[in-house]
């Protein structure tokens, strides 16, 4: 199922270390789709914890430096880290994906779209990402 909202994305932030694609923390790893947070200087880093405070949802593979698009707003592709009903809250796991329900602490992300298991990418309408975003109690 396709979805037509016009994102609204933080295009002028560049990613750091923890996105280059062939060095650290894993070569290889793929974080388009996955929740990122402030990392200082301008730049943005994959989300490492529940209870990070998530900028948005990563939609390009940037490299060490470079630009990269980070949703906000709208409904976003997200990848599902566990089950995702469609209709539901869907709340922050620690890798940036995101499932139906999570540990106490976790963020909210949005409203799932579409319904998927661990590994799905699913359509998520963002949530008014920020410090203060509701945590799963």
């Amino acid at each position: 199922m396709s979805f037509e909202y016009k994102l609204e994305s933080l295009g002028f932030l560049t990613s750091d270390s923890n996105l280059d694609p062939y060095a650290y923390p894993t070569a290889g790893t793929d974080y388009q789709y996955k929740a990122v947070k402030m990392a200082g200087n301008g730049q943005f880093t994959p989300v490492t914890a529940i209870g990070d405070v998530v900028i948005g949802i990563l939609q390009t593979h940037p490299g060490l430096d470079e630009a990269g698009e980070v949703a906000h707003k709208g409904v976003s592709k997200v990848v599902a880290g566990g089950v995702v009903t469609e209709a539901a809250p869907v709340y922050l796991l620690a890798d940036g994906t995101v499932a139906d329900s999570s540990a106490a602490g976790a963020r909210f992300i949005g409203t799932a779209m579409a319904s998927g298991i661990a590994g799905d990418i699913v359509p998520v309408l963002l949530a008014e990402l920020n410090a203060t975003t509701a945590v799963q109690s």
